[in-house]
């Protein structure tokens, strides 16, 4: 039986290793033992215990799981320190990280957990980042801590700038007054100083909502000319070379990088490997602007697909019962 290496459990990589299980040796290597939903886990800031209705055991769903961070990658091997693991077919769904400045990480559910008591403590929290992530876990803090005074410093001349226009100015009417807007800086933090281009702010909670990196350090050694801006490049059937595929954040495809299309990736990929033993067509990827929620707390939210954009109640409650028609999938 043929060997499937999956490199990260996330949208993409977990929904290969589940479908791939029972016709290949797949092994799911992560840096955690659990799946967990990060559409969801901004909430974490504001509740940590919501951990346990975004968080699940890969052993529930998955039958070979090896916890580690790979090093290196070959044409036929990966490097986990200095275990080596064969593989027929890698395929790299490793993720990204985000922010690359000090302060507490959105993008890391822990050290949002982490922070919960020291912004439960504080008067006033710092987000620097004004895209998706900024404004989602704005919506969380404001919702819960109504009299917090809550900054976004953000590069752009507008929150969210990336979404349509009417999305935009409903979401600035939403912020200004419930929270302090700068516009067009860029953020250097000293210790507990922001610095602006006129000004500095004091604040004992930062949080960094400034875009993702992508984790493709174990590239550089041998696959370097397969990367781009440090994200890996792919052909339209998600393929590195014959046998490699990549999926998720950490490819170039020119799309919002979410986790609807991350799962469309991992079907196409599963499906991909299974036609080429089978010496059938490959399947194309075809990357499109799709639907998506956009949360402002728990009651509050955006739709939006193409020209249509609903606000208020429906697209909070919508975003809800999305993350649990996933989470019940892992169950």
């Amino acid at each position: 039986m043929k060997k499937v290496v999956v490199i990260g459990g996330g949208f993409a990589g977990n929904q290969i290793a589940k479908r791939l299980q029972n016709k290949f040796n797949v092994l799911l290597i992560d840096t955690k033992d659990y799946f967990e939903y990060t559409p969801g886990i901004l909430r974490l800031a504001v509740n940590p215990d919501y951990k346990h209705k975004i968080r699940v055991k890969y052993s529930s769903f998955i039958k070979n799981l090896k916890i580690g961070k790979v090093t290196e990658i070959n044409n036929n091997y990966i490097l986990i320190g200095k275990e080596k693991i064969s593989f027929d077919y890698l395929v790299i769904t490793a993720g990204a990280k985000y922010g690359i400045l000090p302060g507490i990480i959105a993008g890391n559910s822990e050290e949002l957990i982490k922070s919960h008591e020291k912004l439960k403590k504080s008067k006033e929290a710092i987000i620097i980042g004004g895209g998706l992530v900024g404004v989602e876990l704005a919506g969380e803090i404001l919702e819960n801590f109504p009299n917090k005074k809550i900054t976004i410093i953000h590069s752009k001349d507008s929150l969210i700038e990336r979404n349509h226009k009417k999305a935009i100015e409903f979401t600035k009417k939403f912020f200004e007054k419930k929270a302090n807007l700068i516009y067009l800086e860029k953020a250097k933090i000293q210790g507990n100083q922001i610095a602006l281009s006129n000004k500095k702010i004091k604040s004992e909670l930062i949080y960094i909502c400034t875009g993702i990196s992508p984790n493709t350090d174990f590239m550089r050694k041998n696959f370097s000319t397969y990367l781009d801006k440090n994200q890996i490049k792919v052909n339209k059937n998600l393929q590195v070379t014959k046998n490699i595929f990549a999926a998720g954040d950490i490819t170039n495809i020119q799309e919002e990088k979410t986790a609807q299309s991350a799962e469309k990736q991992g079907n196409i990929i599963a499906k991909n490997i299974l036609n080429l033993e089978k010496n059938k067509p490959l399947l194309e990827y075809k990357p499109k602007k799709r639907a998506m929620v956009i949360s402002l707390g728990k009651y509050n939210g955006i739709f939006e697909y193409k020209n249509f954009i609903l606000t208020g109640k429906i697209p909070a409650l919508l975003k809800w019962f999305i993350q649990l028609k996933t989470m019940i999938k892992y169950y």
